[in-house]
């Protein structure tokens, strides 16, 4: 009989020890499922704020690029500011022979080229006809005025400043297009990030408690992101709140 009792005590105390044990496992299991959750809870709220980010910065990249190829079309349309014009003037040209010069008009000119003339010892003004000068207006040379053309480059004063305000503003977006590409990058970081993180504590919230109701959990998530698909007018943006959305409902699909 005392035996009896004392396998019954001892019994007892394993059956209490294990209580004990279970109770301490239970609770460190309910604690991390409550980490877990908050961080579930955590990403879900981060994630739509986080695409949105992205998606803002998207389209503020895509107006600078419009704007940067808009600027690059005006500076090639306006790079040539540079025109040639010809300009007249009088250059003396030497020939061979003499020709008969008159300088009584406003300019030099030729009275007769290759004239012929000998000298003669009376006057003779017949050789003047053409101009009808006296002969002292008159003269003999080897060299006679020709008009020519010359061609010299003139500034298009206003293609020259729309190629400066063109080349000023390409300068100027391509440094914005710069800094809108790094934080497209960055934004795209934190939103596969977020997404991921989301992923990843829906699979252990399902490997700590196999009964949790991960389908509800993230039915208000997913729902917010197909709403969000369907006022965006953006294709990128419907693209990618969908393409999230789908992304946890195909993982709760394979969790089940």
């Amino acid at each position: 009989m005392l035996q009896t009792w004392k396998d019954s005590v001892d019994t007892m105390a394993d059956i209490m020890n294990e209580i004990s044990q279970t109770s301490a496992a239970s609770a460190q299991v309910f604690e991390d499922m409550r980490i877990k959750r908050e961080r579930l809870i955590g990403h879900k709220e981060n994630l739509i704020k986080k695409q949105k980010s992205l998606l803002n910065a998207i389209k503020t990249l895509d107006i600078e690029k419009d704007r940067l190829k808009n600027a690059t079309k005006d500076q090639q349309a306006n790079r040539n500011f540079v025109k040639q014009t010809a300009i007249p003037y009088i250059e003396l040209e030497k020939k061979s022979y003499y020709s008969t010069i008159c300088t009584h008009h406003d300019t030099v000119r030729v009275c007769r080229e290759n004239c012929g003339l000998s000298y003669e010892p009376s006057l003779n003004l017949a050789h003047f006809g053409h101009c009808r000068c006296g002969m002292n207006q008159h003269l003999h040379s080897y060299e006679i005025p020709v008009s020519r053309n010359k061609t010299i480059p003139e500034i298009i004063e206003d293609k020259k400043a729309a190629l400066d305000l063109a080349t000023e503003a390409v300068n100027s977006i391509s440094t914005q297009v710069d800094r809108l590409s790094s934080a497209r990058d960055q934004y795209q970081k934190d939103v596969n990030d977020v997404r991921d993180g989301l992923l990843a504590r829906i699979r252990e919230s399902k490997q700590i408690c196999t009964h949790f109701n991960l389908a509800e959990e993230m039915a208000s998530t997913i729902g917010k992101l197909r709403q969000e698909a369907k006022i965006a007018s953006d294709r990128n943006a419907k693209r990618e709140f969908n393409n999230t959305a789908g992304a946890i409902e195909a993982l709760l699909q394979q969790l089940r």
